[in-house]
């Protein structure tokens, strides 16, 4: 069983990617290029792509699109991996994990920077959650880095 989580880079226990994608858009296909030293990672790594409008074949290598009954079809992907899933960068799809109690752990980067504006990341009316800090750490040019985990998993309400 893998665990399922939103980590900002690849690590060793990867086995499977799920980014949430809502709409054509043509950054998500940078790491096909060598431009990177997470390019062979990512092009090598078995990709779930979420999408209500993509469709196949996707552009990427070792892409798989899960397009209907999301909920129960990533329910039975967590069971079966031995590795853990992440989530890179798509706020929605997070938030579906956490309503759907399919998120394990969530890894947000806080950077010492104040916009003023833009997307917020739970917006209001969106999920709730109770969370426990279980790890953060602060690198030399400030960004935070902290782990959480729901603070009373419950099983998913999927059946």
């Amino acid at each position: 069983m893998c665990r399922t989580g939103s980590i900002p880079w690849p690590t060793n226990n990867l086995s499977c990617l799920a980014p949430g994608i809502s709409r054509r858009v043509p950054v998500h296909t940078d790491w096909l290029q060598d431009i990177s030293p997470f390019t062979a990672r990512l092009n090598d790594i078995r990709k779930y792509v979420v999408s209500t409008t993509l469709d196949e074949p996707l552009p990427w290598k070792n892409s798989i699109l899960i397009k209907d009954d999301v909920p129960r079809a990533l329910e039975k992907l967590k069971a079966e991996q031995d590795k853990d899933a992440v989530v890179f960068g798509s706020g929605l799809l997070v938030q579906s994990l956490m309503r759907w109690k399919l998120m394990d752990e969530l890894t947000l980067l806080i950077h010492p920077l104040i916009l003023g504006s833009g997307r917020r990341l739970f917006p209001s009316g969106g999920v709730s959650a109770v969370l426990q800090l279980r790890n953060a750490k602060t690198t030399s040019n400030g960004v935070v880095i902290a782990t959480y985990q729901p603070a009373n998993p419950q099983p998913p309400p999927l059946r």
